[in-house]
Order: structure tokens, then sequence, then C-alpha cells
């Protein structure tokens, strides 16, 4: 789709917004047995956003207390940052239990979602703000680009089919209203997840 012609492929470029920041965001980022390494990239990026009025929210479940561990000291580590570390009691061990209870300790108007190895640029909520503010829409789906080809056959296909999806076929949806929500770089008005009572937790 983004490369039938010309006018299709200028029309899915990322085009830089100049409108200032509006909403308030509380990023959640699900985490289980992961290391201090990955987590810390992941946490550092999202603590460096250009936006200024973003909450991070580290949700793990009560039993990985290793992973608990690396949230606690990535978060003494940033003592002035906005950052709250959310454990699920849930006996069930799954992503929507533990995105449910940190939506109990999200406090902002924007609620996204980042997994524990995701690098975000540092406008992304600058970005996001501005697609809320000007397509006026309840969700925003922002594309993921996976950098691990060389790490096998599979991981190179995943990679090649994540950007045919983002940087094509995502653009091509949205042109007929209907687009597929991953689990990553999405964002949705607190509102709406309230009024859908969270993440299905049978997923």
């Amino acid at each position: 789709y983004a490369w039938h012609s010309p006018e299709k492929h200028t029309s899915t470029q990322f085009v830089h917004s100049q409108m200032s920041n509006e909403h308030s965001f509380s990023i959640i980022v699900p985490v289980r047995d992961e290391s201090y390494p990955v987590l810390n990239a992941t946490i550092s990026c999202l603590l460096a956003q250009t936006h200024k009025d973003v909450q991070a929210v580290i949700s793990v479940g009560f039993d990985d207390p290793d992973t608990i561990a690396v949230a606690e000291r990535i978060k003494a580590e940033n003592p002035g940052a906005n950052l709250i570390i959310s454990i699920s009691q849930s006996p069930v061990h799954n992503k929507p239990t533990q995105l449910n209870a940190a939506l109990r300790d999200c406090t902002n108007e924007i609620v996204g979602i980042l997994d524990a190895e995701s690098l975000s640029a540092p406008d992304l909520l600058t970005q996001v703000d501005a697609t809320f503010q000007e397509a006026n829409v309840s969700v925003v789906q922002g594309g993921v680009i996976m950098t691990n080809f060389q790490s096998s056959f599979v991981s190179l296909r995943s990679c090649l089919e994540y950007y045919s999806h983002h940087r094509s076929k995502m653009h091509y949806s949205a042109s007929r209203s209907a687009i597929l929500m991953g689990g990553n770089t999405v964002f949705f008005y607190r509102s709406l997840l309230d009024e859908l009572e969270g993440w299905d937790e049978r997923n």
C-alpha cells in the first residue's frame, strides 16, 4: 500500500507536528523475568521523553521477586522521576492481569503500553499527544520497528513482518477505518479503559 504510488508513499510518511502538549500520560511497562540492562534501557528512554507530563508504571507479578528487585533498583536510581512500581497480586499470571493491576495506579489522562524491551523515540509521546488532538480519536497505535534481524532466520522474518505491517499495512487499515491494535506502543484515553473495565484477563 505505502509503495503503490508516490502519492500513497507521501501520505504515509511521518509528519512532525507543531501542536503543544495537551494531555498527560501514564505508561505501563509490564515485565516478567526481566534483566536490569533491558528494563533500565526502556525506562531511561521513557523518562527522557520530550513530553513533560509522563508517569512511568512498572508492572510486575508478586511471584517475580528478581524482577521486583530490578524495578526497585531502577526506581532508586531515579529519585526525582514520576516512576512507580505496581505489583499484581493475581494468581493468574498474564499480561492483562498485570495491566489491570497497573491501571489502578495510573493517574493520568492517557494510558499507554510499552513492552520491556521497547526503546521509545524521544518525542514519541509528544507526537502521540498531537495525534490525539488532530485526529480526534480514542486510541492511537504507534509504529513498531524490530531490530534483532541478525539473531536468526525467524527473527529476520519477524522484523520484515513488523516493518511491512507498521510501515504500510497499518496505513491501509487506517484508510478503511479498521486497525488491529497491538499490545505494544498503543495508547488509550483512560476514560475508555474505565468504561471497558480494563483488559480481558482471560485473553
